[in-house]
């Protein structure tokens, strides 16, 4: 399969992804259980839209050192007063500029780290019958889990991401950017087909959201941001107010097909 073809998105415009994403999840097999099934190309859910104009891919090598230099590494070990406000500078930096980077020193035991992934492997490893009643799409589960790997676009190309050791890579959302009224930035990410039948993927993720469990509460850009990005003072919201329940419906029906999900929430100007 060549990268274009895995890369393309979508079935045609007759294609439905909600009964596809629906199948797959009755199944409770997960995407070892595609792999086990002898499975040769990707299903059409996992796949981005490719635009006939889209953003360059860079070339491995190029990639990793080129999103070494533009991913912040930020180092949370600051004691002082004065030192802690220099991270945080730096974490508002990164949030405005690039929306993804990586902290060092963070307090969780690289032994934890180390013996993480390790287990995340022996668990896909297991059968099918111990692993089905953990599948679920449930964000209120304590047991939810997910995995991938990751390329982001950074300055209309899509980079690697390399890991660095012991650190964990943190990305903005889009309910951060849009409580932020766009200052923070919620960068396009994807992840990336392994090639090697060999070697298997693995990376843990940890979603940090507020309840969605029929909350009605309304977030919308931060006042005091609004007012700070206009130079009277009064200010210009650029999304209107939504519900995280409304949001994620939007998104969840969209799929992948290539245009941000915040695009439905801005307002006019």
């Amino acid at each position: 399969m060549s990268p274009t073809e895995e890369a393309a998105g979508g079935g045609g415009d007759d294609y439905d992804r909600l009964s596809e994403l629906k199948a797959f999840d009755d199944s409770k097999a997960g995407v070892k259980g595609l792999v086990d099934a002898g499975v040769t190309t990707i299903p059409a859910i996992f796949r981005g839209h490719l635009l006939q104009e889209g953003p360059k891919v860079s070339s491995s090598s190029s990639s990793s050192s080129t999103s070494l230099s533009i991913i912040p590494v930020i180092d949370l070990s600051a004691a002082d007063a004065v030192a802690r406000e220099e991270v945080v500078a730096q974490l508002k930096a990164a949030a405005e500029t690039v929306g993804f980077f990586q902290l060092v020193n963070h307090g969780v035991p690289s032994e934890l780290l180390c013996e993480m992934l390790p287990s995340v492997r022996r668990f896909n490893e297991e059968p099918h019958e111990v692993k089905r009643p953990y599948y679920t799409r449930d964000a209120r589960r304590k047991d939810s889990h997910a995995q991938g790997g990751l390329q982001a676009l950074l300055a209309s190309r899509w980079l690697d991401v390399p890991p660095v050791a012991g650190a964990l890579l943190v990305n903005v959302g889009d309910l951060l950017q849009l409580v932020s009224n766009g200052r923070f930035k919620s960068v396009e990410h994807r992840v990336v087909a392994n090639r090697s039948r060999d070697t298997a993927r693995v990376s843990v993720a940890c979603f940090c959201n507020a309840d969605i469990a029929r909350s009605t509460r309304l977030y919308g850009p931060i006042a005091e941001l609004i007012a700070a990005d206009d130079s009277d003072g009064a200010g210009r919201a650029l999304y209107r107010n939504v519900t995280v329940p409304e949001f994620l419906a939007h998104y969840d029906k969209k799929g992948l097909d290539g245009r941000p999900a915040l695009h439905r929430f801005q307002l006019l100007q």
